[in-house]
């Protein structure tokens, strides 16, 4: 099964965001796929590349990141006009191509497979 996961994250709490995804990795079932969508406005692509190296210890998973930032605003301006990261969790499904996702705090531990 295919997992969508979506988290919010700065540059500033990137790490905390590793502990999260790394926990849930930790309790992933080995018939599923999972796929992490970042949602920033400010992480750099040198710490982008960090946070996918330490998740390719795990091949079935895949880190996206989206920068909200640089969005078309033009699909829905009311949508768009907080560019906040965390302001747009209700706005992901224009960002990314799947029907349901599971939207996680990177202040959460994960002690299950999702």
């Amino acid at each position: 099964m295919h997992v969508p996961i979506i988290l919010v994250s700065s540059d500033a709490y990137l790490s905390y965001a590793l502990v999260m995804c790394w926990s849930v990795m930790q309790c992933a079932s080995e018939g599923n796929s999972y796929e992490f969508y970042v949602m920033h406005n400010d992480i750099p692509l040198s710490r982008q590349a960090w946070f996918q190296g330490a998740m390719s210890k795990w091949t079935q998973c895949r880190v996206n990141f989206l920068d909200v930032a640089v969005v078309d605003s033009t699909r829905d301006a009311s949508v768009w006009n907080d560019r906040r990261p965390c302001m747009l969790f209700h706005a992901v499904y224009a960002l990314i191509d799947v029907d349901k996702a599971i939207a996680i705090d990177i202040d959460v531990i994960v002690r299950k497979d999702l």
